[in-house]
């Protein structure tokens, strides 16, 4: 196909085979197609048309939609119409953007033209959707090298019903769409005519599209394919793939540059890595949802971190879950965010549901053409194919949503308008029986690929029990209701608070629990792991077992014998009140009763108990935790002190002063001090004896430190614990030596120190 620099004339150059009576690219069939006033006559018919289609669904959602004329709060709607708003104000932008700025100066510049009524402005986007359909005639006619297959791609994108529907939301896909589609043309037009401008153009475009939909720019990949295959040297390639690159890159460089100045290493937006996570981390189902475990507890922005630790943790979870994603891109349904075209366009819009278009027919009928194209003019064939892949995979990197999607129809419709041309010339020239032999085992592999990617919608990835306990795992091995046992827990080194035992407001404690059945159950039990003081639940998480991640997994499907975990976890909020104060971290199971709705929860809380113990607690303690409003200013080196006593290269004690003589039935006051050497994972007790010349107890205490208020486990190492412990001194007058240690309260076991019996002499006091 050629296209003239000066003239509007297109040169179709179509391609097919004489011998065994199909097509081929080496003999050229040249149809000349001078666009004439009646051709333009029908692109004006089918792009009003396009329109009309348009305007009636405007008004139905008018009529219908609560979303059309009050946007729904927190949508990215709100989000960009208030920057909108902002930048009339001359308020917008003050700072790095967030969202893509390409969008925002759109919408102005169609309030400034039509004013900020949300009708006329939808009206205006539909405008937009309509000129679109008028650009797929063209990339049509450039593909097919027929009129009406150009007219055909045209009105597949005229009454294709998603694609309507977007074109009347205040949302990104219909300006993509048009951006595509421009891309597609240009690019086309450039192959069969040359020119320097038109790379250049073509890099514009890009860049566009980069400030509009991000993952859009690797578009530029498909470009690049295409130059490659009709470039006649090294040079003319180089050439022309440096000026889509400036082009690009010239269309970019304002919003660099200004995230640049203020203070922002990045290319258009802020939102990058960690929407990447949001779509495949380790509870992630492929489609957005507001609110992911995993994602929420990500520490310090480290989402690649934790994106790559989800992968090493269950490699094959990560890869079923891409399965699925492919299985929902590919399908019909149209997943929302934020907006859906099931709540808001085909149930307010008779239109659209009459008309039996989806994504699904249109995907594999496009595939269909893609691999006709493949066959019968390979560089172009592999362009489209690079464009849907590189589509594809720009959407994989996240999840998959309907609206995300969207530019993705744009070069399918053009593949099944050329299907379609295909199949007419081979029926016309009586080819079938060649068709049938080349195409069907592709086609055979292409409807398998369907079936097997709606199964993975339905069935990947799978929760799968583990294979064995990891060796760090905290054995408990308590039973609630005879039937659920709770294997244990063990802290992650992702999350080091668990570990240490105590954190700071803001930091997350997770951790990574295990649970079996003994036997078929029928209940979803529900646990909850939480950080209690005083006995108030202070911070915590609810879960149903086995829910926390995708697909739901709960114990009513569980089976005896196998063991299941989840990292589970919260966040150490504002409303804890820090200090050195030890509290507890508590895990109990219950059930409901009742049904859940948002309007009307009837649920009833139900406890659960402790089945194997003789003595079973109210509640299960996992351990001591103690919250600190920020991280304690401690010292890198938490070596002892040089006149510090040590005990179990755990804990220094500073020396302590007491009187050498008191009155009988005095009250003494030690005060101590320690510092924790190390992460202490026990509660240690502290001992303090004064013992008479026979070595008998006279006075003594024995139990944690601060009476319990801040236990060993809970304290940060390098950090000074101050203490103070009253004795009451014998009335019997003599000569008392005063010891201290800790020991372990289940084994009572001392901790070793520099002095005999593990114990040191503090003084020698004589009560007078």
């Amino acid at each position: 196909m050629t296209l003239s620099n000066d003239r509007a004339v297109i040169m179709i150059v179509f391609t097919f085979r004489i011998g065994q009576g199909g097509y081929d690219v080496h003999r050229p069939f040249t149809s000349p197609i001078r666009l004439t006033h009646r051709d333009l006559l029908w692109v004006a018919l089918i792009v009003l048309f396009a329109f009309a289609l348009r305007a009636v669904v405007v008004f139905n959602r008018a009529a219908h939609d609560p979303a059309f004329h009050i946007l729904p709060p927190g949508s990215d709607q709100v989000a960009y119409m208030s920057r909108v708003e902002a930048l009339e104000a001359g308020e917008w932008p003050r700072e790095p953007f967030f969202f893509q700025p390409g969008f925002v100066y759109y919408l102005a510049g169609i309030r400034l033209l039509v004013g900020n009524a949300f009708g006329m402005m939808r009206l205006a986007t539909s405008v937009i959707g309509a000129v679109t359909v008028g650009l797929m005639i063209g990339v049509g006619w450039f593909v097919t090298g027929r009129r009406w297959g150009g007219y055909l791609a045209g009105l597949l994108l005229a009454v294709y019903p998603v694609a309507i529907f977007y074109s009347t939301v205040l949302l990104i896909p219909g300006l993509a769409s048009f951006y595509v589609a421009l891309f597609l043309f240009v690019a086309l037009w450039q192959r069969h005519a040359t020119a320097l401008w038109r790379s250049l153009l073509l890099g514009v475009i890009l860049g566009l599209l980069a400030i509009t939909r991000s993952n859009l720019v690797l578009l530029w990949g498909a470009w690049l394919i295409l130059l490659a295959g009709y470039a006649t040297s090294k040079r003319t390639f180089a050439v022309h793939a440096a000026a889509s690159f400036v082009g690009l890159a010239a269309t970019i460089a304002p919003v660099t540059i200004w995230n640049i100045t203020h203070g922002a290493n990045q290319l258009i937006t802020s939102v990058g890595v960690e929407e990447i996570y949001r779509g495949n981390s380790r509870d992630s189902n492929g489609i957005y949802v507001s609110h992911i475990p995993a994602y929420d507890l990500v520490e310090d922005d480290a989402h690649l971190e934790a994106f790559f630790d989800d992968i090493v943790r269950d490699p094959l979870r990560f890869v079923e879950l891409q399965v699925r994603k492919t299985g929902i891109y590919w399908s019909a349904i149209e997943p929302a965010n934020n907006i859906s075209y099931r709540g808001s366009g085909e149930t307010s819009s008779a239109l659209l549901r009459a008309i039996p278009l989806d994504f699904r027919i249109l995907s594999a009928l496009g595939l269909l053409g893609t691999l006709v194209l493949v066959y019968n003019d390979r560089r172009t064939g592999l362009f489209f194919t690079a464009v849907h892949v590189l589509i594809y995979a720009g959407i994989m990197v996240i999840w998959v949503e309907g609206r995300l999607r969207q530019p993705a129809v744009i070069p399918l419709v053009v593949t099944v308008a050329y299907l379609v041309v295909y199949v007419q010339d081979v029926v016309s020239r009586r080819q079938w029986k060649f068709a049938a032999r080349r195409y069907a085992l592709p086609v055979a592999i292409l409807l398998i690929a369907f079936v097997a990617l709606d199964w993975a919608v339905d069935n990947l990835p799978r929760q799968r029990p583990i294979a064995a306990l990891p060796a760090d795992v905290r054995r408990v091995d308590v039973v609630f209701n005879d039937e659920l046992r709770f294997v244990g827990w063990r802290p992650l080194a992702d999350w080091p608070v668990a570990e240490e035992g105590w954190g700071t407001i803001g930091r997350n404690y997770v951790i990574e629990w295990f649970w079996e059945v003994l036997r078929p159950v029928d209940v979803d039990y529900n646990a909850f792991v939480a950080y209690i003081n005083d006995d108030t639940r202070l911070a915590g998480w609810d879960t149903v077992l086995g829910e926390i991640g995708y697909p739901p997994h709960p114990t009513s499907q569980w089976q005896p014998g196998e063991i299941y975990s989840e990292i589970v976890g919260f966040k150490l909020n504002a409303r804890i009140p820090p200090g050195e104060d030890s509290g507890e971290i508590w895990l109990d199971v219950y059930r409901t009763e009742g049904e859940f709705d948002y309007d009307d929860d009837t649920r009833t809380i139900i406890d659960v108990p402790i089945t194997s113990l003789e003595n079973p607690p109210a509640h299960l303690v996992l351990q001591s935790f103690a919250v600190f409003a920020q991280r304690p200013d401690i010292s890198a080196d938490i070596s002892p002190p040089p006149d510090a006593i040590v005990f179990g290269d755990l804990i220094a004690q500073q020396p302590v002063a007491l009187p050498q003589s008191v009155p009988v039935a005095a009250d003494v006051t030690l005060q101590f001090q320690w510092m924790a050497l190390a992460n202490i994972t026990e509660n240690y007790q502290l001992f303090v004896h004064v013992v008479d010349a026979d070595e008998h107890i006279v006075a003594q205490f024995d139990g944690p430190p601060r009476h319990g208020e801040f236990v060993t486990s809970t304290w940060p190492p390098g950090l000074p614990i101050d203490d103070s412990i009253a004795l009451t001194m014998p009335s019997t007058p003599g000569t008392y030596r005063v010891y201290t240690g800790w020991y372990h309260p289940q084994t009572y076991a001392r901790l070793p120190v520099a002095a005999p019996d593990n114990r040191v002499l503090l003084s020698e006091i004589t009560v007078r």
